[in-house]
């Protein structure tokens, strides 16, 4: 049975409290009890009326099987079923952060904030919320839109071309590939660039009582991680990873060989994004959420005054304004 995943802001509930009360105790618990026996041992021993009293009954034999079947009940419990953390969650897609991009816009002033190689899979996690968005019954009245990609008019050699050594020991070398990033430039940056910019145009002309604000920044980092931030609670993040593939582009359908950040294809261990809620009770969780959005804040204003010299989208082309009447 599915269990409901609670909405951004939601409190948790009464027995949601009482489950993570329980397993914050049950170890402390253990300890103490354990303890205890072991107290009262050793003055069984030390103390001989005392002693005398509780061994001629069956106190400290029942006592001890007790003890012994909470430590085998507590071993058993924690083989046999993975504790979640709270606030934690792992997901094994790259297509399940559009889970928690819909739930985002239930609220009524939506933030969501984007850093990664190109707005591909931003668009894919957004289309069908900003769809529901055009109805003006919704309950979205602001939202906030801040981008930030890597900068695909700048040499970087992920991705980019891989040469064979002229010696012929099959060592192949990285380097820069302008018609790499070309490619990449031309059809994924530009084009889902676009394609976020008409479902915005879209959302405006349909449900004009909502205010829209949205802009992207060029960076200079190559593409290595990927972070989603849902109004300002919740991260998810994720990590590209390396691959060598042969792709055709061009008219002429040229083959090129290249070393790619594969987003999609390449997964580390079971998980491909991992988020983290700031509203969790663990204090080590509120602190990687933390941590996750200082870091996009800081380069979100330190790209504000800086801008590639050879940028892919012009002052006008990377703030959405309202399409004219």
């Amino acid at each position: 049975m599915a269990t409901r995943r609670r909405a951004p802001g939601e409190p948790p509930s009464k027995l949601e409290e009482v489950r993570q009360t329980l397993t914050e105790l049950q170890p402390r618990l253990t300890r103490w009890l354990l303890g205890g026996v072991a107290a009262l041992s050793l003055a069984a021993e030390l103390f001989e009326p005392l002693g005398n009293a509780l061994k001629s009954g069956e106190f400290l034999s029942t006592t001890y099987v007790s003890v012994i079947s909470l430590v085998l009940f507590n071993a058993i419990s924690d083989s046999g079923a993975t504790r979640e953390a709270d606030g934690v969650e792992v997901f094994d897609t790259v297509d399940a952060i559009s889970d928690p991009v819909k739930e985002a816009f239930d609220e009524r002033h939506v933030h969501l904030y984007f850093f990664g190689f190109t707005t591909e899979t931003l668009y894919s996690a957004v289309k069908e919320p900003l769809i529901r968005l055009r109805d003006e019954t919704s309950k979205t009245r602001e939202l906030t839109l801040r981008i930030i990609i890597v900068s695909l008019n700048s040499p970087m050699s992920l991705p980019g071309s891989l040469t064979p050594a002229p010696d012929g020991s099959g060592i192949h070398y990285f380097a820069d590939s302008p018609e790499n990033r070309r490619r990449m430039r031309n059809r994924f940056a530009k084009e889902y660039w676009g394609l976020l910019k008409d479902l915005l145009d879209r959302v405006h002309t349909e449900n004009a009582g909502v205010s829209i604000t949205c802009e992207l920044r060029e960076s200079p980092h190559t593409p290595v991680s990927k972070l989603y931030i849902l109004n300002k609670q919740k991260v998810y993040y994720g990590t590209y990873g390396i691959m060598r593939k042969k792709v055709r582009h061009g008219r002429r359908h040229r083959e090129l060989d290249i070393l790619d950040a594969e987003g999609f294809g390449i997964r580390h261990g079971p998980a491909r994004l991992i988020g983290w809620d700031k509203e969790a009770r663990t204090r080590s969780t509120k602190q990687i959420a933390e941590f996750h959005m200082a870091w996009f804040q800081n380069l979100w204003g330190v790209l504000e005054n800086i801008r590639p010299r050879d940028a892919v989208f012009s002052d006008t082309d990377r703030v959405w304004r309202p399409p004219p009447h």
